[in-house]
Order: C-alpha cells, then structure tokens, then sequence
C-alpha cells in the first residue's frame, strides 16, 4: 500500500507539472492566432474556461455513467488505470495542439495573418480562429478528471488519519 502512495504521489507531482506547462504553451499559441472578431476580441488566457467546463461537466458522468458501465462489464478500472487513461488524454491534448499549431504556423507562412495587439503588442498573428484550440482543453479537463481526481481520492483513501 506504501508504494502504492508513493508511486500516485510522484505521477501526481509529474502530472500538475505537464499540466502547468501545456497550460502555458496553449496560451502562447493562443496569441499568435486570430484573438479579434467583427464586434468582440477573445482574451488568450480565456480559453481556459474549456478545460473548466470539461471537468464539470465529465465529473458527474465519468461518476454516475462511465465507471458503473465499466464495472458492470467485466473490466477492473482500477486508480493507476484510471490515472494510465487520463495521461492518454493528455498526449492526446498535446497532439491536438500539434496539429494547431502546424495549421497556424502553414497558413500565416502562407500569406494567412493579421494585425492585431496583445498586452500592447501588435503582432502579426495568423488568421485561424483561436477556437480551434477548445478539443485540446477539453482533452486536458477529461485529462484532468481521470488523474487528478483520482490521485486526490488515492491520497485521501490511503493518509493515515
């Protein structure tokens, strides 16, 4: 049992660190696209908001539907498994965010950019619409429920009280 509160730890320890950077890549990738529409500007950092809405959102069904469904077939979806499947969604998020960012990166060297001005900046970022960035947020909060959650129910099942 010791190792296995060791083990989670460390995963947990290495997994908010992946996930304090992914965070902050997808930002810088989110200013180099195309933040300003007709009647509104989209802030960078706002698109963030996904990942919460995917935590909330899949909390509830991973609870209540996914995991009884799991068990009732036959398959032990055991924590470290759990923990396994939220990594896969994590290098799925970064992949997606590859795919973006070769995207951007094709059309602005293809003539595709424009204007606009960031933390008083004006940069010439590429015309693909930031939101092409919400699947890999919402990879990192389906992400997030499958590992987090689970590492913070691990440590609390197994402290010492």
């Amino acid at each position: 049992m010791v190792i296995v509160f060791v083990v989670t730890v460390v995963v947990y320890l290495l997994l908010l660190l992946f996930m304090l950077q992914m965070q902050t890549t997808f930002l810088i990738q989110a200013t180099y696209m195309r933040l300003e529409f007709e009647t509104f500007t989209i802030p960078a950092a706002s698109l963030s908001i996904f990942d919460m809405i995917a935590v909330v959102v899949l909390i509830p069904i991973m609870d209540h539907v996914v995991y009884p469904l799991v068990s009732y077939c036959g398959i032990s979806f055991t924590p470290l498994r759990r923990i396994g499947v939220g990594m896969l969604f994590a290098s799925a998020s970064v992949i997606v965010a590859g795919v973006v960012e070769i995207q951007r990166r094709n059309t602005w060297k293809g003539g595709g950019f424009c204007k606009q001005v960031v933390l008083d900046e004006t940069l010439n970022a590429s015309s693909v619409n930031v939101f092409w960035q919400i699947p890999q947020f919402m990879l990192v909060g389906a992400s997030e429920v499958l590992t987090v959650i689970t590492g913070i129910q691990i440590l609390y099942f197994t402290s010492v009280l």
